[in-house]
C-alpha cells in the first residue's frame, strides 16, 4: 500500500522565511561560546582564530600563526599561560592543530 503525499499547509508567517534564515545567519556567526569551564572557551577562541587565518599553501591545512599573536589576541593571558598552554598542547593531541618552532618563537596552524 502507497502512502500518499500529504500537502502541508503553508503558516500565515512563511513570508518572513528569508528574513528567519538570515536571523539564524547572523546568530551563527555571532554566537556565545559554548565552552563553561576554562579549557573549553580557550579552546573554542584558539579554533576560531586560527580558522580565521585562512588556508595554508597546502591543502587542509591553515596557515602558520605565532603562538605568542594567538594568545594576545585571543586574551589568553587573562586566564593564565600555564592554562593556555595545556589548552594547546590538548588540542595537538587530538590531532587539531600543529605546532612548530621556526627560530625563537613557537608557530601553529589548524589541521582539518
Amino acid at each position: 500500500m502507497a502512502r500518499e503525499a500529504t500537502r502541508v499547509a503553508i503558516p500565515f508567517g512563511c513570508r518572513y522565511l528569508g528574513q528567519a534564515q538570515y536571523q539564524e545567519k547572523v546568530r551563527n556567526l555571532f554566537r556565545p561560546g559554548s565552552g563553561i569551564t576554562n579549557q573549553g572557551l580557550l579552546s573554542e577562541s584558539f579554533l576560531a582564530y586560527l580558522d580565521n587565518a585562512g588556508p595554508g599553501e597546502q591543502e587542509g591545512v591553515g596557515a602558520w600563526v605565532s603562538q605568542r599573536d594567538m594568545f594576545n589576541t585571543t586574551h589568553a593571558y587573562r586566564i593564565g599561560p600555564n592554562m593556555a598552554e595545556s589548552v594547546v598542547s590538548g588540542l595537538m593531541s587530538c590531532g587539531e592543530i600543529q605546532r612548530e618552532k621556526f627560530g625563537k618563537s613557537w608557530q601553529l596552524r589548524r589541521l582539518f
